[in-house]
C-alpha cells in the first residue's frame, strides 16, 4: 500500500500531462505502446529539466567567478 501511494502522483501527472486519459492507438499493442511512450515522455521531461537547471547553475556560477580561467599547459 505504501508503494502504491508513492506511484499514484506520478500516474496522475502522466494522465494529465501525457494525455493518457484517451488512447488513440488500436488494440492491446496500442495500449502498451501508449503507456511506454508516455513513460518515455515523462523521463525526457525530467532529464531536460535537470539539464536546464544545470545550465542555469553554470551560468550563474560563471557570472559570480570572474577570475576563473582555463590554464594552458605545454606538454
Amino acid at each position: 500500500l505504501k508503494q502504491r501511494s508513492k506511484i499514484e502522483p506520478t500516474i496522475g501527472l502522466m494522465k494529465s500531462k501525457c494525455r493518457m486519459d484517451l488512447n488513440r492507438l488500436k488494440g492491446s499493442i496500442g495500449d502498451k505502446l501508449n503507456a511506454t511512450l508516455a513513460a518515455i515522455a515523462y523521463n525526457l521531461r525530467m532529464i531536460l529539466r535537470i539539464i536546464f537547471y544545470f545550465i542555469i547553475y553554470c551560468l550563474f556560477l560563471q557570472s559570480n567567478q570572474k577570475n576563473c580561467q582555463l590554464v594552458k599547459t605545454n606538454w
